[in-house]
C-alpha cells in the first residue's frame, strides 16, 4: 500500500470513528511531535518539529546564498587556530 493510499484509508477510517478513537489518534500524533529524534551541534535535544524547522531554515539559507563554502570555512578555521 502506498503512502497516499494509506493516508486516504486513515482519513476514511477517521471519518467513521468515535471521539475515543479520534482522541487516541490525536494523542499519538502529539506524542510523535514531542519525541526527541536528534540533537543539535551543542548536544541539545530536538523534536521532529524542531528538526524539520531547522532543515527548512537551512534550505532557505541555501536558497538565498546565506552559506559559507567549505573551502572558505577551512580558511576561517586556520585563521582561528592562528589566533589562539
Amino acid at each position: 500500500m502506498s503512502t497516499i493510499e494509506l493516508k486516504n484509508k486513515i482519513i476514511e477510517q477517521m471519518e467513521h470513528s468515535n471521539d475515543f478513537i479520534l482522541k487516541q489518534i490525536s494523542d499519538l500524533l502529539d506524542k510523535y511531535d514531542r519525541e526527541i529524534i536528534a540533537s543539535d551541534a551543542l548536544g541539545l535535544p530536538l523534536t521532529i518539529s524542531q528538526y524539520n524547522d531547522r532543515v527548512e531554515e537551512g534550505l532557505t539559507d541555501l536558497k538565498y546564498g546565506r552559506i559559507t563554502p567549505h573551502e572558505e570555512l577551512l580558511k576561517e578555521i586556520e585563521v582561528w587556530k592562528n589566533e589562539l
